[in-house]
């Protein structure tokens, strides 16, 4: 009997350990990844149109287009990044449409402000950050075509 509530006492100790290291886990950038391949907040950006601007002296782009909000969660920003020969890193973005609660469904930007060159926009992509259920979530926004 002893022997009984030994054993059930470890499996315990070890599933509320795998669960903690799970969750530990679960808030990492490789996890949020895949949480966001596997299940998306928002489907990939569909553009519209793409229009050359000044922004503070640099050449850029104001994209409109619409995407599908799968799901309800909280917005945590936007990561926009290039990878052409020459460039590699993020370049600045950000959406210059008033900022709304935004529920499921289809979803329409008209001012998503990238500080690139229409040329240059094949060779970026683009993650939007949320937060679900307390975990983590890149959904892939924009993808060039490279």
């Amino acid at each position: 009997m002893v022997s009984l509530l030994k054993r059930a006492a470890m499996s315990w100790t070890g599933i509320v350990l795998a669960i903690g290291w799970i969750w530990i886990f679960s808030q990492g950038a490789v996890s949020a990844k895949i949480h966001g391949f596997v299940i998306p907040v928002v489907s990939i950006l569909s553009v519209e149109s793409i229009t050359p601007i000044d922004l503070e002296g640099q050449l850029a782009v104001r994209i409109s287009g619409s995407a599908v909000k799968l799901r309800e969660c909280d917005f945590n920003g936007l990561t926009w990044s290039i990878d052409g020969e020459k460039t590699r890193g993020t370049v600045r973005a950000f959406f210059r449409d008033a900022p709304q609660g935004r529920p499921e469904g289809l979803q329409h930007w008209s001012a998503i402000i990238v500080g690139v060159t229409e040329e240059r926009l094949s060779l970026t992509r683009a993650e939007v950050h949320h937060t679900c259920n307390g975990l983590p979530v890149n959904s892939l926004f924009f993808e060039g075509t490279k």
